[in-house]
């Protein structure tokens, strides 16, 4: 290995605390419509996903996103009053690096998504699936 020069020089003369902050990063998926199977992977550092489901006809949304393996719902929007356009959003607790199958049914021009972000990370969740 080589010996890499190092020009800085810290000299510490009290008691130091070190501290470190992880930054996870923002990130997300989406376009998941209609009746679909996936597969999404936590990533390292993120411990809530939220999951937003935009509706696109007014009035007539139904669409569900469920664990697979428990059946734990994530997000239910069923037809009510909303407008289309609108997100409705659904906060869940997960595990990093964790990967689950979702099944989405979505009607038709719905679509569900996650994101992921330090701030969505200080959620505290609707829906617990670790």
């Amino acid at each position: 290995m080589a010996h890499v020069f190092n020009p800085y020089f810290t000299q510490i003369k009290n008691d130091l605390i070190v501290s470190a902050n992880m930054i996870v990063g923002t990130g997300g998926t989406n376009d998941y419509n209609q009746k679909t199977t996936i597969q999404l992977t936590i990533p390292a550092g993120i411990t809530v996903v939220e999951a937003g489901i935009r509706v696109a006809v007014t009035g007539h949304t139904g669409c569900v996103i469920r664990n697979t393996a428990n059946n734990k719902q994530w997000a239910l929007v069923t037809n009510r009053n909303v407008q289309a356009g609108d997100i409705e959003r659904f906060y869940i607790g997960v595990t990093p690096l964790k990967t689950y199958t979702l099944f989405f049914d979505c009607n038709q021009g719905s679509m569900a998504m996650f994101n992921w972000s330090d701030d969505i990370n200080k959620i505290i969740p609707n829906i617990n699936d670790y």
